[in-house]
């Protein structure tokens, strides 16, 4: 889960909080996998799509400027989002703190797996298609760019 600790280590880094005071998990997983579609060219490629939550702990930095840290990841990370994608919940503990609950539905990562003479290899994939895809019957339409067949 790439995108998760992403987020996570953007979210330390930027507003310089301590470790042991983010906890990220996932909600609402779901595996999308195309290994027995019969007939269609396929591939061993996955795609983990999921609710990321973000638990800050007695946050001091201002709610504001969190969400845009997290808004700028978003938008920087997962290019094609729902513009209500993130929400949250917070519980003001005094002037200056609050506990902060942020969730962004909608996330997701594609991996690649390959055999190789060691094992398994996964491949972690841009969550951006490449233009043009290229299939056993000819090119894909991707976003408008024409087709070949």
């Amino acid at each position: 889960m790439h995108s998760l600790h992403s987020l996570r280590d953007t979210v330390l880094k930027q507003l310089q909080l301590e470790p042991e005071n983010v906890s990220s998990f996932t909600e609402d997983g779901t595996l999308r996998s195309h290994y027995e579609r019969k007939n269609s060219g396929s591939n061993s490629h996955f795609r983990l799509e999921y609710t990321a939550t973000l638990l800050l702990i007695n946050c001091t930095k201002p709610i504001e400027h969190v969400m845009h840290i997290v808004g700028q990841w978003l938008h920087d990370n997962q290019p094609s989002h729902d513009p209500k994608a993130i929400s949250f919940e917070a519980e003001i503990l005094d002037n200056n703190s609050a506990d902060l609950k942020i969730s962004i539905e909608g996330i997701t990562d594609t991996y690649k797996p390959s055999v190789t003479a060691d094992g398994t290899l996964i491949v972690g994939c841009s969550n951006q298609p490449a233009d043009p895809i290229i299939r056993a019957d000819g090119l894909m339409v991707i976003e408008g760019h024409p087709v070949h067949g």
